[in-house]
């Protein structure tokens, strides 16, 4: 989940060079803002990451190369895989 803060942190870009270039906000008017939108995105990331942990929402995805929100691994209710557990990890 935390690496879906990086486009958090992209939009937040985009939207420092929108309001200082197209809005001519100056920089410390955005330093203020600036702040709190940092803590916003680490720990709102950093919370669902952890709560989907703790709930254990979690499993192999797209062929066991990522984990991510999923009922169960892939192909474990399939007949070519009889060993494979149909458990959260």
């Amino acid at each position: 989940q935390m690496s879906h803060a990086t486009g958090a942190y992209n939009a937040l870009l985009c939207l420092y060079y929108w309001c200082t270039i197209c809005r001519g906000m100056k920089p410390q008017t955005w330093r203020l803002f600036e702040k709190s939108a940092h803590v916003v995105i680490f720990v709102g990331f950093a919370l669902l990451g952890t709560i989907g942990v703790i709930l254990e929402i979690y499993n192999p995805f797209l062929e066991l190369t990522t984990c991510w929100i999923a009922p169960y691994p892939p192909k474990c209710e399939s007949d070519d895989y009889p060993d494979l557990p149909c458990e959260n990890f």
